[in-house]
């Protein structure tokens, strides 16, 4: 994995690209065992490049987001672990534009903040953007 990690960190920054790291430390329930190589990124470009060197090892890639709702088995995840730290969001009109990365509760918030509803149960769910998208996060 070092020669994995070596390339990522031509494009990425040390401090965002881990070998080994604990799941344990990106979890809300704080367990888990290591992943063979942890990435944030928080640019498109990045995002890419991390596809890239994927592809190139033939590594499987596991998005998370939060790590809200997420159990992580003691032996770890293979390959390369993917959190998605886009958290820019804007607010254009009566719309809000968010990163996966963005927290529920904040974006939550910020539509309050500017007169939107539809976000409100969303209040108090630990999670981030792009987890509820792709857990169909909705309310009841």
């Amino acid at each position: 994995m070092q020669e994995v990690y070596d390339e990522l960190i031509t494009k990425i920054e040390k401090e965002n690209v881990y070998l080994n790291e604990p799941m344990k430390n990106h979890t809300t329930f704080r367990v888990g065992g290591p992943a063979d190589v942890f990435v944030k990124i928080d640019t498109q470009e990045k995002l890419e490049h991390v596809l890239h060197i994927a592809k190139k090892f033939k590594l499987p890639i596991t998005v998370i987001g939060n790590g809200s709702n997420t159990l992580v088995l003691d032996k770890g995840i293979r390959g390369i672990v993917l959190k998605l730290d886009f958290k820019e969001y804007v607010v254009v009109e009566n719309t809000i534009i968010a990163g996966a990365g963005v927290s529920l509760p904040i974006l939550s918030r910020e539509a309050k903040d500017n007169s939107l509803t539809g976000l409100e149960f969303a209040c108090g769910i630990p999670a981030s953007v792009g987890g509820a998208v792709y857990m169909n996060c909705r309310s009841i």
